[in-house]
C-alpha cells in the first residue's frame, strides 16, 4: 500500500492486490480526493475486506483549495498490469455498459 499527497488527487491510497484478485494480472486499485486517511493506515500494512480506509472528500480540487466540500467524491480507478501493459478497468466501455460490468463485479 502506497500513501501520498498529490496536486491532482489529492490524499490517495493505493493498493497493490498482487495477482491472486484478477489471475494473470496484477491488480491495483486507487482512492483519490479523500478528505481523511485512518490513522493505521500506512505503507506496507495490509489491509481487509470491509476495512474503513478513509473517507470521500474533495482533497486535490479547486473548491477544496477554497476551504469548500463541493464536489466531493470518491475517486477510484482499478488498473491490471500484464508486461509492459496497463489496462484501465472501464477505459473505453461505455454506459450503461460499463454500469453493468460494476454491477456484476461488485454484487
Amino acid at each position: 500500500m502506497c500513501i501520498r499527497d498529490s496536486i491532482l488527487l489529492g490524499q490517495t491510497i493505493i493498493i497493490d492486490h498482487g495477482f491472486d484478485l484478477v489471475p494473470g494480472f496484477r491488480t491495483i486499485t486507487i482512492y483519490a480526493h479523500l478528505s481523511h486517511i485512518e490513522n493505521n493506515i500506512r505503507p506496507g500494512v495490509e489491509v481487509s475486506v470491509g476495512e474503513v480506509i478513509g473517507r470521500s472528500g474533495n482533497t486535490g480540487m479547486r473548491a477544496s483549495t477554497l476551504g469548500t466540500k463541493k464536489g466531493s467524491h470518491l475517486h477510484w480507478e482499478m488498473i491490471l498490469q500484464k508486461g509492459q501493459d496497463e489496462i484501465f478497468l472501464g477505459k473505453g466501455i461505455p454506459n450503461p455498459e460499463l454500469y453493468e460490468m460494476l454491477s456484476r463485479i461488485f454484487n
